[in-house]
C-alpha cells in the first residue's frame, strides 16, 4: 500500500493565503491540483494544514473588524508638511457602529411595541356575536366606500 501524501510546507502556506481571503475549501482544492474529497481527506490527517485554515481565516477576520472599527469610528484626514492631504479622513459611521457594538461588545437592541388604551390605560377586550361582528364589519366597509368616493 502507498504512503498517504502529505501537505508540503509550501502547499500549507498556500492554504493560509487561501483562507486569509475566505476561499472556500473547494476551490482551496483546485488551486493545489486536487478533489475536494482528496484534500478534505488529507486536512483531517494533517494537523498543520487545518491549523493553516484557521490562521488564515483568523487573519481576514481580524483585518475585517479593524476596517469595520476605522469605519465606525471615523479617521482625521492627513496632511504633510505642505499641508496637502495625504490621506482623506472618514466620517464616522453610526450604521457600523451599531453593528460594531452588538456583534463585538454583546449591546442588544431593544425594541419594544407597547399598545394601550386611552390615556394608557389597559386595552379593552370585547368579546361580539358573529353577528355583532358582521354589522361591525358592514360599517367599516361603507367607511371605506365614504373615504374612497371623496
Amino acid at each position: 500500500m502507498p504512503k498517504a501524501r502529505k501537505f508540503t510546507s509550501d502547499e500549507i502556506e498556500q492554504i493560509r493565503q487561501m483562507a486569509a481571503v475566505r476561499l472556500p475549501v473547494h476551490q482551496m482544492a483546485a488551486n493545489l491540483g486536487m478533489s475536494h474529497d482528496t484534500f478534505e481527506r488529507m486536512l483531517k490527517k494533517d494537523s498543520a494544514a487545518r491549523a493553516s485554515i484557521d490562521k488564515g481565516r483568523d487573519t481576514a477576520s481580524r483585518a475585517f473588524r479593524g476596517r469595520l472599527f476605522q469605519v465606525a469610528m471615523g479617521q482625521e484626514e492627513k496632511r504633510d508638511k505642505f499641508g496637502l492631504i495625504v490621506k482623506p479622513g472618514i466620517a464616522p459611521d453610526v450604521q457600523a457602529m451599531k453593528f460594531w457594538a452588538e456583534t463585538q461588545e454583546g449591546f442588544k437592541r431593544a425594541e419594544k411595541l407597547e399598545i394601550s388604551g386611552p390615556d394608557g390605560k389597559p386595552v379593552e377586550i370585547v368579546s361580539l356575536t358573529p353577528e355583532q361582528k358582521l354589522e361591525v364589519a358592514k360599517k367599516l366597509q361603507e367607511k371605506l366606500k365614504l373615504t374612497d368616493d371623496e
